[in-house]
């Protein structure tokens, strides 16, 4: 009997503690995502810039680029 309430108080202690551990490294790891979010929001706005940045480019040349059909020149709306 002792050897039992032995074994079932390990068990306990052990299982208490895998509890605490994962909490612990599960808000830690959240904490690490949560630290590299300005990161990813940085870099999600920078590359949108680009991007905008890059279609006003191609649509300015799309805009003034002269093109020649039939032998005319014509500027492409």
């Amino acid at each position: 009997m002792l050897c039992s309430n032995r074994i079932l108080s390990l068990y306990f202690y052990l299982h208490t503690q895998f509890r605490v551990a994962l909490v612990t490294y599960s808000l830690s790891f959240f904490l690490l995502l949560l630290s590299f979010l300005p990161l990813l929001v940085l870099c999600v706005m920078l590359s949108l810039v680009v991007y905008v940045l890059f279609r006003a480019t191609m649509n300015m040349n799309m805009e003034y680029t002269p093109a020649r059909f039939n032998g005319d020149i014509h500027i492409i709306c």
